[in-house]
């Protein structure tokens, strides 16, 4: 076997276990719902958030995009700040990975909803969903009135005096 076929069997390998690893890490999120122990939930959040940071999974993100933002989604309502953080910056990437303009419709459709609930506001940092709602906007909406609503939606969570609304 010549040096370069070696090198890339090795390379191969090591994606195999990155994908391997991704995807233990989606089954942890998908399990997770009832358990007590926010560490499990901040682990299995940290992996694929280091997942699709350090090493992009294009075919990860488009196979499981639907579950990973209805699960961040989960985690967004329910969660610790930490995990909301964490869940916010999951769906902003997977939205900016993904290559279905459909499926980044269909969070643009849930997301803005989930994170404009009045309660999130105290426990979440106003930045990460600035963050996460600008980027989801920007690869979801699909028309103006879209576009429009996201705007407003982050002016009410830049200036939230209600005689300031636009």
């Amino acid at each position: 076997m010549l040096p370069d076929e070696a090198h890339k069997g090795e390379g191969s390998n090591q994606s195999t276990r990155r994908g391997i690893l991704l995807d233990d890490a989606s089954g942890d999120l998908g399990n997770f719902h009832g358990h007590s122990k926010a560490s499990l939930r901040e682990e299995a959040l940290s992996s694929i958030l280091k997942a699709l940071t350090v090493n992009i999974e294009q075919n990860f993100v488009d196979r499981n995009f639907v579950t990973l933002v209805y699960q961040c989604l989960h985690c967004i309502k329910k969660g610790s700040p930490k995990e909301m953080k964490q869940a916010a910056h999951i769906i902003g990437l997977s939205s900016m990975i993904t290559t279905s303009a459909d499926k980044v419709h269909e969070a643009y459709d849930y997301v803005p909803t989930a994170l404009s609930q009045g309660e999130l506001k105290a426990k979440f940092n106003t930045l990460e969903i600035l963050g996460c709602l600008a980027v989801v906007t920007f690869f979801g909406a699909s028309n103006s009135d879209e576009t429009e609503q996201a705007m407003k939606l982050l002016w009410d969570f830049i200036n939230p005096d209600p005689g300031h609304s636009v």
